[in-house]
């Protein structure tokens, strides 16, 4: 069986250290406790899918039957209002993005390790399972085995995903730059990406390292295209084949 992004990708990106995740314990909920009201808050959202959250009431925990979770909200809807007074809390994960942004960022993530080792595989989409395949539509055969069960196939694929993740966050950074006086007053609002900046040839670094230690058992000619070896587009995208020391990541953002 092929690599499903939605099952393994999400649990090898949440698990890297470039997004924030942070666990809460009996923390009060948001809202209206009357006797009537349904409709409870976590104070910060989204959820993390993969921990699954615990509602209370006096320090008790509900069955989940009792509620429907809203993940990306961080609400919760019970079947039956809580009593009035009662004391609500809950047990969850908050991470920085939802898992449908992170479902982005893996295709992202995939677009940037099939174009570094020039592979022609592809993601299939049944709308449940997310598989990366080769171009017969099986799971891709490297260091003698498949991308599925390879560690360090999958370790490679997670830096990708970081890389593309920080890359967007450092160009998004950058687009909200401004600063402005008004009078004698000046309001400096500027989001400095200096710091991702600084990150970023070192994640890089890391990546290409990750790939170039992959042995692909079936590449055409480095997938279907291969820029021409003098040109500037060669020496931006494929050259560290020939040379991994190289580590500048030439994209631009402002």
């Amino acid at each position: 069986m092929s690599l499903d992004l939605y099952v393994t990708g999400r649990s090898i990106f949440k698990n890297s250290r470039v997004l924030s995740r942070k666990r809460y314990y009996g923390q009060s909920l948001v809202g209206t406790v009357d006797g009537a009201n349904t409709v409870l808050m976590g104070q910060f959202a989204p959820w993390d899918t993969a921990r699954v959250p615990v509602i209370y009431h006096d320090g008790v925990a509900y069955a989940t039957s009792a509620y429907t979770l809203d993940y990306v909200a961080g609400k919760i809807t019970f079947t039956a209002a809580p009593a009035s007074g009662v004391a609500l809390t809950a047990d969850y994960t908050y991470i920085e993005i939802p898992d449908v942004d992170i479902d982005e960022i893996l295709k992202d993530g995939f677009d940037e390790m099939v174009l570094q080792l020039g592979v022609d595989w592809d993601l299939n989409d049944d709308g449940t399972h997310l598989y990366i395949e080769d171009a017969d539509g099986d799971d891709p055969e490297v260091n003698s085995t498949t991308f599925s069960v390879d560690r360090p196939s999958k370790m490679a694929y997670g830096l990708c995903c970081q890389y593309r993740f920080l890359l967007g966050k450092a160009q998004d950074t950058a687009a909200h730059n401004r600063s402005v006086k008004s009078g004698d007053v000046a309001v400096n609002s500027t989001k400095n990406p200096d710091q991702l900046r600084a990150l970023l040839p070192e994640l890089r670094n890391a990546m290409i390292e990750a790939l170039s230690a992959l042995t692909i058992t079936s590449v055409s000619s480095y997938g279907s295209y291969v820029a021409t070896p003098t040109s500037n587009e060669y020496d931006k995208w494929f050259a560290w084949r020939d040379n991994v020391s190289s580590s500048v990541d030439e994209r631009e953002f402002p």
